[in-house]
């Protein structure tokens, strides 16, 4: 199973020592005192500083794979780390005009492609809306998602939860205005 995590403004900010222990404490069986489940975490858009959070995660047997597109401290969390302003390797430019949403999409649709699935269409309205939101360079790259994404969020094929923001917000058509001072703000 799958569950969804939005940390709450007074845990701080990504990965809290808080959360962790409450995750590690669902998982572990009473009577063993250890982690049973295969539990994988992953962090979208933070956790690139949370060295003694991942640590703790990890010594109580739960992996931990962290997207982020923030910069790294001279030392990152001990896991899979996929950070295009990682500073503690040498890498080139290919990705720094990514949005955190983005650098997880760039992950999803690698997964995806691995496993002979192509369904990352469905994902552009929100890497649109976060691509802005995020006042990302209008790379090339980025200016694809947001066309693609502003196409589907004005076609019939709307995601539910958008259509229902633009219908509060009577907002016809939604353009890279309307998401920067309308749509992102109530986000």
């Amino acid at each position: 199973s799958v569950s969804v995590k939005f940390p709450d403004r007074e845990e701080g900010y990504g990965l809290s020592l808080q959360w962790c222990k409450k995750i590690v404490e669902q998982h572990t069986d009473e009577e063993t005192g250890k982690v049973l489940d295969d539990v994988l975490v992953i962090t979208v858009d933070n956790g690139i500083t949370k060295v003694a959070e991942v640590e703790y995660l990890k010594q109580n047997n739960i992996e931990v794979i962290i997207t982020d597109h923030h910069p790294s401290k001279d030392v990152v969390p001990n896991c899979i780390v996929v950070d295009p302003h990682n500073n503690t390797i040498k890498q080139d430019d290919t990705f720094k005009h990514l949005c955190g949403c983005g650098v997880a999409f760039k992950v999803a649709q690698l997964v995806q492609e691995l496993n002979g699935v192509n369904n990352m269409y469905n994902y552009f309205p929100f890497l649109a809306l976060s691509t802005i939101s995020d006042v990302m360079p209008m790379h090339t790259e980025n200016l694809a998602f947001l066309q693609y994404g502003l196409d589907i969020m004005n076609s019939k094929d709307c995601p539910l939860g958008i259509a229902e923001l633009k219908r509060q917000e009577s907002i016809d058509i939604v353009t890279t205005t309307t998401i920067g001072w309308t749509i992102a703000p109530m986000l």
